[in-house]
This record gives C-alpha cells, sequence and structure tokens, in this order.
C-alpha cells in the first residue's frame, strides 16, 4: 500500500494530474452509491454509472446533466491539491 500511496503522491505533482480525495469529516455526499463517468462523444454528454446492482449507460441529457451536478457538488467537498498530497503522503507514512 505505501508504494501505491507513494507513486499517486508523485503523479499528482504532474501538471496533467487531478487527485481528488474527500475527507472522511464530509460525511454523505452524491457519489458514495457507486463510480460513475461522464463523457462528450459527437458533441453529446453520456455517462455510465454503477450501483450495487450493476452498472448502467446515461443517455438521457437530463440525467446526464443530474451525474454532472454530482461530479460539481463532490468536487465541491475534496481538499485542495496541495492537502490532498500531504494527506497522501502522510498516510504512506503510516504504511510499513
Amino acid at each position: 500500500m505505501r508504494e501505491q500511496l507513494n507513486a499517486l503522491a508523485v503523479a499528482a505533482t504532474r501538471p496533467n494530474v487531478i487527485i481528488h480525495v474527500v475527507p472522511t469529516v464530509t460525511g454523505a455526499y452524491p457519489g458514495l452509491d457507486g463510480p460513475f463517468a461522464i463523457a462528450t462523444v459527437e458533441a453529446r454528454g453520456i455517462g455510465y454509472a454503477e450501483g450495487r446492482l450493476g452498472g448502467r449507460v446515461v443517455e438521457s441529457p437530463d440525467d446526464v446533466a443530474e451525474l454532472d451536478r454530482d461530479w460539481e457538488s463532490i468536487r465541491a467537498h475534496t481538499l485542495a491539491s496541495r492537502q490532498t498530497r500531504e494527506l497522501i503522503v502522510r498516510m504512506a507514512e503510516k504504511w510499513t
């Protein structure tokens, strides 16, 4: 685990890598019910959402907009980039 965290800490220093960490003190927030992805394909939004009963492709503009809102809400809870890297480094130091 230590090596994986150290690799994340190094990756976080790259200009093309952004790592988002939501602190545990945040409590419940959108996205806890499963991972999702949002992409733009041929100038339209499309998503993929996973839940405990499986995954599904999200094509409805309203549903994709909801995923976009969830993503922005999650980002609002994340630590700043510097704080994220510092947390990853501290956690790596705790693993032997």
